[in-house]
C-alpha cells in the first residue's frame, strides 16, 4: 500500500508540474493609505546621500509619531521645516548639519508649532526676507516657535539672517548654548512670551543680541554673551519700533508694550552701541550681576519704571555706564561697580525721576573717579563720607558711595616705592614722569595731576609693560614758570592712594622760531625786492638777519629791522643776470637761543615757455587704464603744472600731474591736449589722440524654451540678444539623429520628425573673440500611436495556465506599458507586463484585451479570444465531465484502501495528453502571430528610412 501510494503522489506532482507553477514575477505590492500606526520612541536617520531611512528632513518629520527622534546626519538640507508634533529634532553637531532655507519667502526655515519640542545639533542659515508680505522682520527667523510650550532649542547656530531663534506666544522654554552671529536684527527675539529660560547662548555682530518685544515677562536670562551689537539686551520696542507700528504716543500706565518682571542675571554685553537697554515702561526687571564692558553706552534706561538694577559691573564704556533719560521713575540702581567709563569722566547720567542710588541698608555704589573728584573725602568703614553726585537734570546724588568693589574686598592701600621724575624741566620740551609703585596685590591704574603756574589742572594716566614702574611722557608748556604734580595710585581691588605733591623749576631752552618769511614780490633781474621775516618765541625775539646767494654763489649777511616783537624786514639788490635766489634766516630771542630757518629759494622771473611732450597717439582696449605720461616735458626753471583735458561720455574731463591714469570704458576717438604750465605761469601745449577698440562681448538670448509634437516646425528667435553696438553673426547648433546640426541668422526654424529632448545652443558673435552663448530646451513629444500585437486566437483546457505573449506589439520610439485585461469570475482581472501567465480554472470564452502604451502617452489595443473548454479539475488533471463515478468538482478524488485506482490512472494519463496537445496548439499560435509581427529587419528599414527623410529635410533647411 505504501509502493501504491508513492506512486500516486509522484504521478500527481507530474501532472501539476505540466499544467502550470505560478510565475516567480507575480508578486503583490503594498500601496500606503495614509493610515499609519504608532510605535514608541522611534529613531528615524535621515541622511542626504540616502543611506538612512530618508533623504529630506520634512518627510521623516511627516512620518514621525509623536515622541519619536528624528537623528539628521552630517550633510546640508534645502528644506523649509514645519514641527507639528512632540518630536525630538537632533542633527550631528551644528558645524556638521546645515538647514539652508534657501531665502525662503516665508522668512522662517523651521516653524515650531507643538509643544515638547526637542531641536539640537544644527547651523540653519537664509531665512533673512525683509517685508516681502507686509510684517516686516516679524516673520524673518531661522527658528520661529509659535504659541508653544516645554520646548527645547539648544546647541544649534542661526546666524546671518534678520532674527536667528523667535519666540512668539510661547512659554516655559529653554533656549541654551546656541550662537546667533551676524543677523541682521535680533540674535534672540522674543514677543508675548512668559517665563522662558535664555541660558548660556551667544549673540554677537547684529543689531540686537537679545530683543524683549511685547507682553514678554517672567524671562530668566543667565551667563549669555552679547557683543558688537546695537543693544547687547533690549527690553521692549524702541522709540524706531514704535514708530513703525503708529504707536509712538502712549499714556503714562500704558502697560502693553512692557517687558516686565523679567530677571537678566550673569550676563556679558561687550563692544555694543547700548550693552543693556530699557525702554517703554518695561518695570520690575531684576538687572544683576551683569558686566557691561567697552560699549559706548553700558545701560540706558528710557520710560522705565521701578527697575532693580544692581551688583553690576559698568567698565571702559565710551560714554556712560548707565544713562536714565526723563520720563523713567523710581528706579533702584545700588551696589554695581562704575569702573573707568566716559574716559574716567561723568560714569552716570540721571535725567530721570526720584531715582534712588542706594539700597535699603546704605550701600551705594563703587565709582573709580570718586577720589578724583573729592580728594579729600575720608571713609565711614566701607562707604564714604562724602555723597557722590550724579550729572543730570535729575541732581541726584549717590548718598552713600562705595569704597570699594561690591565683588572684592580688600583694604591695603598701594604706594609709591621712588620717584625718578627729574628735578629741572625745560620749557616746550618732552618730560617725563616716573615711579616705582606697589601693591600687596597688584598696581592696577597710576595718574599724574599736574599743574602749571598754580593754576592748570589736569589728569593723565600713566602707562607700564610690569605694573611696578609707571611712566609718562608730556610735552612742559612753554610759558610754563613752574610745575607741580602728584600720583593718585589704584590697586587691583580699587583702593586708591595720593603721593605728596612736588614742585620742580624750569629752563628755558626754547628756540625762536620763523612762522613765514621771504620776499613780498616776484624776483626780477636788476630790481630791488623787499623780504619779511615773521618770528615767534616764547618770551621775545631780540635780532633776526637775513643770508641770502644768488646761483649758489656766495652768501651775503643782512641784518633785519624789527618792527614789533615778531615782524622784522629789509631790502635787498637782484642780480642783473641771476636766475634763482637761496636764502635763510637767523633768529636769537633774549635767553640767548639762536635758531635757523630751512634754505628757502625763489626763481628770478622769466617768460620762456615750457616744451609740452606726451607719448603720442595710443590705441588700447575698450575697460583699459591709460596712464597719460608728460615726463619728456622740459623748461628751463621747472614746471609747475600738467593737465589733460579731453571730452569723454559728453563730459569734460580735467586730469592733472605729469602721470594720470583713466579708464576708458566707451568706445570711441578722443582728442587730448596736453597743457603745461612752467613756475612762472608760462604755458605749452600738445594734442594727440587715443583710439579705444570694442571689447565688450554680446549678450545671447535664445528666448523661451520649446515643448512641440514630432513632424511640427521650430522657429528659433535670437531677436532678444544684444550688444552695446551690432551682433554679426547668429548660429543655432544642436545634435539630430547623431548628426551635428548647424542654423544660421538671427531667426530660423527646424522640423523635428523624431520625438526626444534636444539642447539647441544660440552662439552671437561680433568678432573671433567677442561672442556669447545661451542655450534652450526642444522638448518633441511623441504623437504617433502604437501598435498592439497579441498573436492568434487560444483554447485551453479548464486548469492550465495560458502564457500571453505581446512581444510583436511595436511603436516608433519606445513602448512603457502592457496591460492585459478581462473579467475573471466577475471580477475585472489586470495583468501586466508583454507576457504574463494566468491560470483559468473555470471554463468558457474570455476575451482578452491588450492595450499598449508609449513614453509620450499614445496607445493601441487588440483583442485575444479564448477558451477554455469544459472539464474538471483532478489533481492538477482534467476528466470527463460523463463519468458518473468522479466526485463532485469541489471533492478531490481519493483511492481506495484496497489498492491502485487503474481508472485514476488512465484518466490522468489522458489529462496530460490533452494538455500537452494543447500546449503544441498555443506554440503554433504563437508562430503564427510572429508572422504577422514586423521583423527587427522590418524596423531596422522603417527607421533607417525615417532617418533618410529627416537627413534630407535638414540639408534642405
Amino acid at each position: 500500500m505504501r509502493f501504491l501510494t508513492g506512486r500516486m503522489i509522484l504521478v500527481v506532482m507530474l501532472a501539476f508540474l505540466l499544467v502550470g507553477l505560478p510565475s516567480p514575477e507575480c508578486k503583490g505590492e503594498f500601496s500606503e493609505t495614509g493610515v499609519g500606526y504608532k510605535t514608541l520612541e522611534r529613531t528615524l536617520i535621515v541622511n542626504a546621500s540616502g543611506s538612512g531611512d530618508y533623504t529630506h528632513i520634512q518627510w521623516a518629520i511627516d512620518n514621525a509619531s509623536e515622541g519619536d527622534t528624528v537623528y539628521v546626519e552630517a550633510g546640508t538640507y534645502y528644506e523649509i521645516l514645519n514641527v507639528n508634533k512632540s518630536i525630538n529634532l537632533i542633527g550631528t553637531g551644528k558645524d556638521k548639519v546645515t538647514i539652508d532655507g534657501q531665502d525662503t519667502r516665508w522668512g522662517v526655515v523651521m516653524y515650531v508649532t507643538s509643544d515638547w519640542v526637542n531641536v539640537s545639533g544644527f547651523k540653519i542659515i537664509n531665512s533673512h526676507v525683509q517685508n516681502r508680505d507686509g510684517l516686516g522682520a516679524e516673520r524673518d527667523s531661522n527658528i520661529r516657535l509659535q504659541n508653544v510650550r516645554y520646548c527645547r532649542i539648544e546647541n544649534n547656530n542661526c546666524s546671518d539672517n534678520e532674527k536667528g531663534i523667535y519666540l512668539r506666544g510661547s512659554d516655559h522654554n529653554y533656549i541654551a548654548n546656541n550662537t546667533c552671529t551676524q543677523n541682521h536684527k535680533h540674535g534672540i527675539s522674543l514677543d508675548y512670551s512668559y517665563s522662558n529660560l535664555i541660558f548660556n547662548n551667544t549673540c554677537t555682530d547684529g543689531y540686537d543680541g537679545l530683543y524683549f518685544g511685547y507682553y514678554s515677562s517672567d524671562n530668566l536670562i543667565e551667563s549669555n554673551t552679547f557683543s558688537n551689537s546695537i543693544h547687547g539686551i533690549g527690553l521692549a520696542p524702541t522709540e524706531m519700533d514704535m514708530d513703525i507700528y503708529n504707536m509712538s504716543s502712549l499714556d503714562q500706565n500704558t502697560r502693553g508694550f512692557s517687558a516686565s518682571e523679567n530677571i537678566i542675571n550673569n550676563n556679558t554685553c561687550s563692544n555694543c552701541d547700548i550693552g543693556i537697554g530699557l525702554y517703554y515702561y518695561s518695570s520690575t526687571n531684576r538687572i544683576t550681576n551683569n558686566t557691561c564692558i567697552s560699549n559706548r553706552q553700558g545701560m540706558v534706561l528710557d520710560k522705565t519704571r521701578k527697575n532693580n538694577i544692581s551688583k553690576n559691573i559698568f567698565r571702559s564704556n565710551e560714554k556712560y555706564g548707565v544713562q536714565i533719560a526723563e520720563e523713567s521713575e523710581s528706579n533702584l540702581v545700588h551696589n554695581n561697580d562704575f569702573i573707568y567709563n566716559n574716559g574716567n569722566g561723568d560714569q552716570a547720567l540721571d535725567d530721570g525721576i526720584l531715582t534712588i542710588w542706594n539700597d535699603s541698608s546704605g550701600k551705594g555704589n563703587f565709582w573709580t573717579d570718586y577720589k578724583v573728584r573729592y580728594p579729600y573725602s575720608k571713609r565711614n568703614g566701607p562707604i564714604w563720607k562724602r555723597a557722590y553726585k550724579i550729572s543730570g537734570l535729575a541732581n541726584s546724588n549717590d548718598d552713600f558711595p562705595l569704597a570699594r568693589s561690591h565683588s572684592i574686598i580688600e583694604d591695603t592701600l598701594p604706594e609709591q616705592k621712588k620717584d625718578n621724575t627729574p628735578k629741572n624741566f625745560f620749557n616746550g620740551d618732552k618730560f617725563t614722569l616716573e615711579g616705582i609703585f606697589q601693591d600687596n596685590l597688584w598696581v592696577n591704574m597710576v595718574w599724574v595731576n599736574c599743574t602749571y603756574n598754580d593754576k592748570q589742572f589736569y589728569v593723565e594716566p600713566l602707562e607700564t609693560r610690569n605694573s611696578k614702574l609707571w611712566n609718562i611722557t608730556i610735552v612742559m608748556d612753554s610759558e610754563a614758570r613752574s610745575f607741580s604734580y602728584y600720583f593718585i595710585i589704584e590697586d587691583a581691588t580699587h583702593n586708591i592712594a595720593f603721593t605728596k605733591t612736588k614742585k620742580i623749576g624750569s629752563i628755558d631752552n626754547i628756540k625762536p622760531k620763523l612762522i613765514d618769511g621771504g620776499p613780498l614780490n616776484q624776483p626780477t633781474t636788476g630790481d630791488n625786492i623787499t623780504f619779511i621775516a615773521n618770528c615767534t618765541d616764547n618770551i621775545r625775539v631780540k635780532e633776526v638777519f637775513l643770508l641770502y646767494s644768488f646761483d649758489d654763489l656766495i652768501f651775503y649777511n643782512e641784518s633785519m629791522k624789527l618792527f614789533t616783537n615778531q615782524l622784522a624786514k629789509c631790502i635787498i639788490s637782484i642780480w642783473p643776470n641771476a636766475l634763482i635766489i637761496k636764502y635763510y634766516f637767523i633768529m636769537g630771542d633774549t635767553s640767548g637761543n639762536y635758531n635757523f630757518s630751512r634754505i628757502f629759494q625763489t626763481p628770478v622771473y622769466d617768460n620762456d615757455e615750457p616744451m609740452a611732450f606726451s607719448i603720442g597717439d595710443a590705441t588700447i582696449n575698450q575697460h583699459d587704464i591709460f596712464h597719460f605720461e608728460a615726463g619728456a616735458s622740459d623748461d628751463n626753471i621747472g614746471i609747475m603744472d600738467y593737465t589733460w583735458n579731453f571730452i569723454y561720455d559728453q563730459r569734460k574731463i580735467r586730469l592733472s600731474g605729469e602721470s594720470a591714469p583713466f579708464r576708458f570704458d566707451k568706445v570711441d576717438v578722443y582728442e587730448v591736449t596736453l597743457n603745461v604750465t612752467d613756475t612762472s605761469l608760462n604755458w605749452n601745449e600738445n594734442k594727440f589722440k587715443i583710439t579705444v577698440l570694442d571689447i565688450t562681448l554680446p549678450i545671447a538670448n535664445a528666448g523661451n524654451n520649446v515643448t512641440t509634437y514630432q513632424g511640427e516646425t521650430v522657429f528659433f528667435n535670437g531677436s532678444g540678444s544684444t550688444d552695446n553696438f551690432t551682433v554679426l553673426n547668429y548660429s543655432w547648433s544642436f545634435v539630430y539623429l547623431e548628426k551635428n546640426i548647424t542654423l544660421f541668422g538671427a531667426k530660423t526654424r527646424f522640423r523635428y520628425r523624431t520625438p526626444g529632448n534636444y539642447t539647441v545652443i544660440l552662439t552671437v558673435r561680433k568678432t573671433i573673440d567677442l561672442w556669447d552663448e545661451d542655450f534652450i530646451w526642444v522638448n518633441v513629444l511623441d504623437n504617433e500611436n502604437p501598435h498592439a500585437e497579441v498573436g492568434g486566437n487560444i483554447s485551453i483546457q479548464s486548469g492550465c495556465s495560458v502564457h500571453f505573449n505581446g512581444t510583436g506589439s511595436w511603436d516608433n520610439h519606445c513602448l512603457e506599458n502592457y496591460t492585459w485585461s478581462f473579467r475573471y469570475k466577475g471580477a475585472e482581472v489586470f495583468l501586466y507586463g508583454m507576457d504574463p501567465i494566468f491560470q483559468f480554472m473555470v471554463p468558457g470564452n474570455y476575451t482578452i484585451t491588450l492595450r499598449v502604451t508609449d513614453s509620450g502617452g499614445n496607445y493601441d489595443e487588440e483583442l485575444l479570444y479564448l477558451t477554455v473548454q469544459t472539464g474538471e479539475v483532478y489533481e492538477g488533471g482534467h476528466v470527463n465531465e460523463t463519468d458518473d463515478n468522479l466526485p463532485d468538482d469541489d471533492t478531490t478524488p481519493k483511492l481506495n484502501d484496497d489498492g491502485f485506482n487503474v481508472y485514476f490512472v488512465a484518466f490522468v494519463f489522458i489529462s496530460i495528453t490533452v494538455c500537452v496537445g494543447a500546449y503544441i496548439y498555443f506554440l503554433k499560435g504563437q508562430n503564427k502571430t510572429s508572422e504577422s509581427t514586423p521583423s527587427d529587419d522590418d524596423l531596422g528599414r522603417m527607421q533607417e528610412s525615417d532617418i533618410s527623410d529627416q537627413e534630407e529635410e535638414v540639408l534642405n533647411e
